[in-house]
Formats: structure tokens, sequence, C-alpha cells
């Protein structure tokens, strides 16, 4: 469901509400399959870069358990080297409040690293977050 709508009978007229910005739009009924359509893929397309601008602002790279903790105290996203072992995520969750794996980026710099909680050599990072 995109919006709040209204159908004006006399009038032959929908009217539309976006629930993301709240613009209002009349449309001609005849045309309110083809605008809603439009519609959606605006919001979709809108949500979309909002959604990823807010990722590239809150997202950190991190090199160490430190760094990590102070990212997820400001509420942050970082990425940080990993050796993708479950003690090794047990140990930066303990240390961190709760801190936990997202995923591990399939596109990224391959570069030999230290994990950030037993220091074994690693070639991935992973990111890490909290759930607000």
């Amino acid at each position: 469901k995109f919006s709040d709508f209204m159908l004006n009978e006399d009038k032959g007229q929908v009217v539309f509400v976006r629930r993301d910005t709240h613009e209002k739009m009349i449309v001609r009924r005849s045309e309110a399959l083809k605008r809603s359509r439009e519609v959606l893929k605006e919001m979709q397309d809108s949500l979309f870069l909002k959604s990823r601008d807010f990722f590239n602002k809150n997202l950190v790279e991190v090199d160490s358990l430190e760094e990590l903790k102070k990212a997820v105290q400001q509420k942050k996203i970082a990425l940080a080297p990993f050796c993708d072992k479950p003690e090794c995520e047990d140990i930066i969750k303990d240390s961190t409040g709760g801190a936990k794996s997202l995923n591990i980026p399939l596109d990224q710099k391959k570069a030999r690293k230290k994990c950030i909680a037993c220091n074994a050599d690693t070639d991935i990072s992973c990111l890490f977050g909290k759930s607000y």
C-alpha cells in the first residue's frame, strides 16, 4: 500500500497521498492505475536512494575491537577484519554489548589483515552492527 486515497465519483477523480512525502495528487480515475504504478516506482527509487545514503553515511572501517566498540556506541555499521569463527563472533558480541555480524560483502578489497577478535590472519572483512 503506497498511499491513502479517496475516490470522488462526482468528479471522476482519485486523490492519492504518498506516505513517504505526504504529497497529494489528484488523478483522473481513468489514469489512476497507470499513475499509481508510476508513483510506486518513484517511491521505490526514492526510498532506495535514501536508504543507500543513510548506509554510506553510517559506515565506518575499523581495524580493532576498540574501534568497533566506539563505532557501535555511535550507532554506526562497521566493516572489520574477521576470521569467521563462531567463537570470535561471540567475543565481538560480548565486547560490544550485542553487535553481531550482518554480512560479508562480496565486493571487498582482498588484503591480509588480522581478525579484530583473535588476531588471526584473514583476508575478509565483515559488517557488524547492533539493532536498536
